[in-house]
C-alpha cells in the first residue's frame, strides 16, 4: 500500500542519482524583420567540411600568454589563444520541425544495409500501439525510437559490450573516409554536415548537420545528429542518429565574435552567456553489465521488451536485451508496462549469442534501486561500500572496477549481510557535463521587452526557495553556496535568482527547497547570481516538509488548461504545479501507464480546477514499486557538486577555438535552460578549450545583436 512519505529536512552531504530531462518550454514570439515563407533545410548537400581537432596546448605556452578576466566567472583566468573568425552580418533564426514517425520501408530499407538477414519487430505496448522498431541478427540490435526520433545500433549485445578505450586520434583518416563512404551509401548522411573526431569523447566520429554552414548541437554533451564508434578495421561497434528538420525563421543581425568577447570580458549582463565543462574526459564513464554462467541455474532481474514481427514470424522477447524462450507465458504484457521481472533459468547457447531459457519468472517483489558507493574487495567477498553500510556484489569479477565510485542498479535482498543483485554497474562522474553562468536571454523578436526581473535595493519580506549547493573539491576541502529563487511576478519571463550570504542566513540549511520569507539588501548586483546580504528568514510555512508522491499521470482539461493530473493508489488525485499555464502540459513525462514518483511540496490552501497542487521538485520512474516505504527523498538533499582543485584556488582556462554555432534547447538540460524558447535553434558564439587539467569547456554567447535580446 503506498503511504504518503513525510521526512523532516536535513542536511545531508551525500551525492544523489541525478535524473534529468529536456521540458517543454513556452514558445518565442513569431514576428520577424525579414520574415520570409519558412523554408525546410533539405539534403541537396552532402559534401562535409572536415574540421581539425584543435592542438594540445603545452602548459609551458600558458604563462607567457596574456590572462584576462571576467566578472562573470570569478576565480578563473582566461587565456585567448585562438583567432578571431569572419561571419556573416546576418544569420537566420530556425525552428525544429516534430519528425513523422518511422514507416516500415524506413525501418526495411535502413536495416538492410546493417544486417542483411535480420529480423525486423514492432515493439508491444499496453495498447498494442507503438512506432518503436527492433531489427535483430545474431547479436547485433539496430533501435528506431519514434520519440524522440532517433536509431540506435550495436553490433554486440549491450550486456557484453565493454566501452573502448584509445589514445586520440583513436582512428585514421582512411578508416574514418571508409566509415564516411558507408553511411553515406545508407544514406544515413542525407544533409549538410561537419566531420569530427569528438574532442572529450575522441573514441566518438561525429557528424554534425549544418545550418548556413554552421554546426547545430543537439544534446547536453555536445553531440551530433549522427555519431559513430568503430573498431581498427572501421567495422561499426555503435551508431547513434537523430533525424531533425528545420524551418527558417527570418534572418537577423548578428554581433560580431570580438565584440561578444569584449562583452564577456567586461561582465556585460545585456548578452546572454552560459559555461559548460565536459567532465567525461581524461577518464571516461565504463558500464559493466551482469554476465551469466551458461548453463547453471541462476535468476535474473532486469526489463523485459517485446516485440511483433513485422512479416508474421514469430514473436521476440529480450530480458536485459538476450533473447529469452522457455516458460513466457504472460512476459509480453508484463513486459508492456514496464515492470521490473525477477527470472530463473539458464543461459543457453555459444558466447556472444546466448539465449536465456526461462523456468518461470514474476513480476519483481523487490524494487528497481539505484545505488551509490564504492566498490571494495573485502577478501573472497567483494562489496559496494557506502555510507549508510555496505552490499554483497554476487558475481562481480571485474578487477578494474575495484576502489572506483559507481552507481549500480539492482534490487537489494535483506540477508545477514545484505546482497545487491546488480544487472548494471556505472564508473565515472557523476556529473558528466556541468553548466553555469548567467543564462542565456529570452529572444525579442516582435519589439516588445519582457519585463525585468532585477533584484531591488532591498528585500523587505521576500518570498521564495532556498537551494543549498556543496562543492566538494577534489584535495578534500568543501565550500557551501546558497541560491534562492524568487517567486515569479505576473509578467516576469522567469524567476530571478540571488546568491545569499552573510550572519542572517544561519540555519537556512534546514529549509533546502522549502519556501522561506528574508530581508535583506542587494550587496553586488553585477555578480552572478546577484549577491545579497540576508538580515534574517522565517520559514513561509514552518510545518511544512518534502513529500514524495507515487502514482499515475494523465493530461486533463480544467479551467480551459491542459494540466498534469496525478492520482495515487488510494484515489488521492493532484494537479503538477510545472504544468499549469506552461508548454510543458504538451507531453507527459514517462510513458503512459508508467507509476511515477513525485517529489514537491503541498503548500497549503493552494488549489487548481478544485484539486490540491503539487510544486514538484524532483520526478523519478516508479516502476517496480508499489508503496514508498523504504523510499529515500532526493530533493531533501543539497546538490553536491564535485570540483577539481581545492576550495578558493583559481583556475587557468585556455580557449582554442571559436565558431559560430546553433544551439538547440536541448543543449541546456538544467539552469539556466529555461529561458530558451521551445524547439529554436539560435546562433551563439561558442568559445571552447581546456583547462590544464586537460577538461574541456565551452562558453556560450548570444550572437544575435542586442536589440533583440530581453533583459533580465
Amino acid at each position: 500500500m503506498n503511504r504518503l512519505f513525510r521526512t523532516p529536512i536535513t542536511l545531508l552531504f551525500a551525492a544523489s542519482l541525478i535524473l534529468s530531462g529536456c521540458a517543454r518550454l513556452r514558445p518565442f514570439p513569431t514576428a520577424s524583420p525579414t520574415m520570409g515563407a519558412p523554408v525546410t533545410t533539405v539534403a541537396n548537400k552532402t559534401t562535409p567540411t572536415k574540421q581539425p581537432a584543435a592542438s594540445p596546448v603545452a602548459a609551458t605556452t600558458i604563462t607567457a600568454q596574456p590572462v584576462d578576466s571576467s566578472p562573470l566567472f570569478p576565480g578563473l583566468d582566461l587565456i585567448l589563444q585562438a583567432n578571431f573568425p569572419d561571419a556573416p552580418a546576418q544569420a537566420s533564426l530556425y525552428r525544429w520541425v516534430d519528425p513523422a514517425d518511422w514507416t516500415p520501408e524506413e525501418v526495411n530499407e535502413i536495416s538492410a544495409g546493417f544486417m542483411p538477414h535480420g529480423q525486423v519487430y514492432r515493439e508491444k505496448t499496453s495498447d498494442s500501439v507503438s512506432g518503436n522498431f527492433l531489427a535483430i541478427e545474431n547479436t547485433a540490435h539496430l533501435y528506431f525510437s519514434s520519440w524522440p526520433r532517433s536509431l540506435n545500433y550495436y553490433a554486440h549485445t549491450p550486456a557484453i559490450f565493454l566501452n573502448a578505450q584509445c589514445t586520440p586520434p583513436c582512428l585514421n583518416a582512411e578508416i574514418v573516409a571508409e566509415i564516411e563512404a558507408r553511411l553515406q551509401a545508407l544514406k544515413l548522411l542525407n544533409f549538410p554536415y561537419q566531420l569530427r573526431q569528438s574532442e572529450h569523447r575522441p573514441w566518438v566520429i561525429q557528424f554534425f548537420q549544418t545550418l548556413d554552414g554552421a554546426p547545430v548541437l543537439t544534446d547536453a554533451e555536445g553531440g551530433a545528429q549522427l555519431e559513430v564508434q568503430a573498431e581498427d578495421n572501421g567495422s561499426l561497434t555503435w551508431l547513434t542518429a537523430r533525424p531533425a528538420s528545420f524551418e527558417a525563421q527570418g534572418s537577423y543581425p548578428l554581433t560580431p565574435a570580438r565584440q561578444a568577447w569584449q562583452s564577456l570580458l567586461a561582465g556585460d549582463r545585456t548578452v546572454g552567456v552560459v559555461f559548460r565543462e565536459f567532465r567525461e574526459n581524461p577518464e571516461p564513464a565504463r558500464r559493466l553489465y551482469r554476465q551469466y554462467v551458461p548453463g547453471a541455474n541462476q535468476g535474473f532481474f532486469g526489463y523485459a521488451h517485446a516485440y511483433e514481427s513485422v512479416d508474421g514470424g514469430d514473436p521476440l522477447i529480450l530480458l536485459n536485451q538476450y533473447p529469452v524462450t522457455g516458460n513466457i507465458q504472460g512476459l509480453a504484457q508484463a513486459a508492456a508496462g514496464g515492470r521490473l521481472i525477477q527470472a530463473w533459468g539458464q543461459v543457453s547457447g555459444v558466447k556472444p549469442d546466448f539465449q536465456l531459457a526461462l523456468d518461470s519468472w514474476q513480476v519483481s517483489v523487490f524494487p528497481d534501486q539505484a545505488v551509490e558507493g564504492v566498490i571494495e574487495q573485502n577478501g573472497m567477498s567483494i562489496d559496494l561500500v557506502t555510507p549508510e553500510g555496505g552490499f554483497v556484489l554476487p558475481a562481480m569479477t571485474e578487477s578494474n572496477f575495484i576502489n572506483t565510485s559507481v552507481t549500480v542498479r539492482g534490487v537489494v535482498l535483506e540477508e545477514t549481510q545484505p546482497i545487491l543483485e546488480w544487472y548494471a554497474i556505472q564508473s565515472g562522474p557523476k556529473e558528466r557535463v556541468r553548466a553555469g553562468g548567467p543564462g542565456l536571454h529570452p529572444l525579442k523578436l516582435d519589439g516588445q521587452q519582457q519585463s525585468s526581473a532585477a533584484l531591488p535595493e532591498r528585500l523587505e519580506g521576500t518570498t521564495g526557495i532556498p537551494q543549498i549547493i556543496v562543492h566538494a573539491y577534489s584535495d578534500g576541502s568543501s565550500q557551501v553556496e546558497v541560491q534562492f529563487r524568487l517567486d515569479v511576478e505576473a509578467g516576469q519571463s522567469a524567476a530571478p535568482v540571488a546568491r545569499l550570504d552573510g550572519a542572517g542566513i544561519q540555519g537556512i540549511e534546514a529549509y533546502h527547497n522549502l519556501p522561506v520569507r528574508l530581508w535583506g539588501r542587494l550587496a553586488d548586483a553585477q555578480s552572478v547570481p546577484p549577491l545579497v546580504n540576508v538580515e534574517r528568514f522565517e520559514p513561509l510555512y514552518p510545518e511544512l516538509s518534502i513529500e514524495a508522491w507515487l502514482g499515475l499521470m494523465e493530461m486533463v482539461n480544467l479551467d480551459d488548461q491542459e494540466v498534469w493530473l496525478f492520482t495515487t493508489p488510494e484515489e488521492e488525485q493532484y494537479v503538477i504545479e510545472s504544468s499549469i499555464n506552461a508548454a510543458q502540459a504538451e507531453r507527459l513525462p514517462g510513458s503512459p501507464g508508467d507509476p511515477l514518483i513525485v517529489e514537491g511540496i503541498q503548500i497549503p490552501e493552494r488549489t487548481f480546477g478544485g484539486y490540491p497542487v503539487i510544486h514538484d521538485l524532483q520526478w523519478f520512474s516508479g516502476i517496480g514499486r508499489n508503496d514508498l516505504e523504504d523510499y529515500t527523498l532526493q530533493s531533501a538533499q543539497p546538490r553536491l557538486v564535485q570540483e577539481p582543485g581545492a576550495a578558493g584556488a583559481r583556475r587557468t582556462a585556455v580557449i582554442e577555438t571559436i565558431e559560430l554555432v546553433y544551439l538547440t534547447p536541448a543543449v541546456l538540460l538544467e539552469q539556466p535552460s529555461f529561458n530558451i524558447e521551445a524547439n529554436l535553434a539560435q546562433p551563439v558564439w561558442r568559445f571552447r578549450g581546456r583547462f590544464k587539467d586537460g577538461a574541456y569547456f565551452e562558453i556560450l554567447v548570444q550572437a544575435l545583436s542586442l536589440e533583440y535580446l530581453s533583459s533580465h
